[in-house]
């Protein structure tokens, strides 16, 4: 049984029939752009490979699936009728047809025919799940290195890769620039890194960097600043005693001060200053994640725009209206003064969606108030275009619906191949 790229190269030679050429002439001239040999196409990019795995110039997926397509139409209309609808042809319309979405190209702000490709940067590696092998963006994990929520509590994303660029360092640790007992340990761990939320490092970890740190600075080995640390304690420990016996100081009070040094003390001799080991900077790796995911067109083009007058988004009017028309209703988690206000922005030719964000905060009741009105995130000009005539965006989805919808095609420059069973083609 032929695999899915043997149907594809057959399909670009006009079906399954094995005839030489296509049946309609446009597709005929323009195939002769493709190379056959090519068997994997980057979707947008002018890039494929050959069946050997070799990466070389090709014209991209999506206009080689147009001229699939003008040959396939023809083919499917000269079919008998009651042909199958299984059979290839018709397959090979359905295919292009689900890909390129003519709507969307005509929609004013049009992200992406395929959808809106968009990056993620952040410490954490999402976990595979049933139905999600390259896991999935989480609402639930909001609040676990997401970063801030200044415009809406949800999932952030950005058009820019620069810009998930750099939440993913801000918001990662350090890169590891020593070893203790082999392990890489983060740049910016301490002795108190072990009760942060989301580390794997211990108290021992934390001490013996600091150790490497200061070691680092001073140019000595960690042997003689664990010395160092070792006899200061101590020395404290002595002065804050003899301190506390003059003062007469109670037995519930004096002994909880000693156990603290002795804690400290017991820490520092645990240290091998031999286990302390310079990372080679070739061996530094960055850490954290940086995703590229793509979220359907249809689900963007609900988003409020926070840069935009409300008067270009009817869409957006029409389901605000339907609160500002029903003030009593219980499901509504505003007061009648909220709502009031609503209504004159909605008034407003000027008011811009960020003064609705205003209105109704940014916290989680806000979210999933919009959400229930149909509205899954926001968008809005990045700090790095703002005020230029291209912007690119930032997006926020608080609806885990969308997000579920969304694709995950790469993670650290690794390109995941879609799932056969998503019917979209992405290299």
């Amino acid at each position: 049984m032929p695999n899915r790229n043997q149907i594809s190269d057959n399909l670009y030679l006009g079906s399954l029939k094995k005839k030489s050429v296509p049946t309609n002439v446009a597709a005929r001239q323009l195939q002769s752009l493709l190379d056959p040999a090519i068997v994997n196409r980057a979707m947008v990019a002018p890039w494929g490979r050959d069946k050997q795995g070799v990466g070389q110039w090709a014209v991209p997926g999506i206009v080689a699936g147009a001229m699939k397509a003008l040959d396939q139409t023809g083919e499917a209309m000269q079919l008998p009728p009651g042909t199958s609808p299984d059979h290839p042809a018709y397959k090979g319309v359905f295919d292009v047809a689900g890909a390129i979405n003519l709507p969307s190209l005509l929609r004013k702000g049009a992200t992406s025919t395929v959808g809106m490709n968009l990056w993620h940067g952040g410490p954490n590696k999402w976990a595979a799940e049933p139905g999600f092998p390259q896991g999935r963006p989480r609402l639930d994990k909001i609040g676990e290195g997401e970063g801030n929520t200044a415009f809406g509590e949800g999932f952030y994303s950005a058009q820019n890769p620069y810009v998930a660029k750099d939440y993913q360092i801000r918001l990662s640790p350090r890169q590891a620039e020593m070893t203790y007992n082999k392990k890489p340990v983060s740049a910016g761990a301490d002795r108190s890194s072990s009760t942060r939320r989301g580390t794997d490092v211990t108290p021992q970890e934390g001490l013996a960097n600091e150790i490497f740190m200061l070691a680092r600075t001073e140019g000595v080995d960690p042997s003689v600043i664990l010395r160092r640390e070792i006899d200061k304690v101590a020395e404290q420990k002595f002065i804050v005693l003899k301190r506390a016996e003059a003062e007469k100081m109670s037995d519930s009070r004096r002994i909880p001060l000693g156990q603290s040094y002795d804690d400290h003390l017991a820490l520092l001799y645990s240290i091998d200053p031999k286990l302390i080991k310079k990372i080679d900077p070739k061996d530094m790796k960055e850490t954290g994640h940086l995703y590229k995911i793509d979220i359907p067109d249809e689900d963007i083009a609900k988003y409020i725009d926070l840069d935009a007058p409300l008067s270009e988004q009817k869409e957006i009017i029409e389901k605000l209206k339907t609160v500002v028309n029903n003030p009593n209703d219980p499901n509504n988690p505003y007061t009648y003064e909220i709502i009031k206000q609503i209504d004159e922005v909605l008034k407003n030719p000027n008011a811009t969606g960020e003064k609705i964000l205003e209105i109704l905060g940014n916290d989680k009741i806000a979210s999933e108030f919009l959400t229930k009105l149909g509205i899954p995130g926001n968008r809005y000009a990045d700090q790095m275009s703002r005020g230029k005539n291209a912007q690119t965006r930032n997006y926020v989805t608080w609806d885990q619906k969308v997000l579920d919808r969304a694709k995950v095609l790469q993670r650290n420059e690794e390109i995941y191949k879609q799932l056969e069973k998503s019917g979209v083609p992405f290299a």
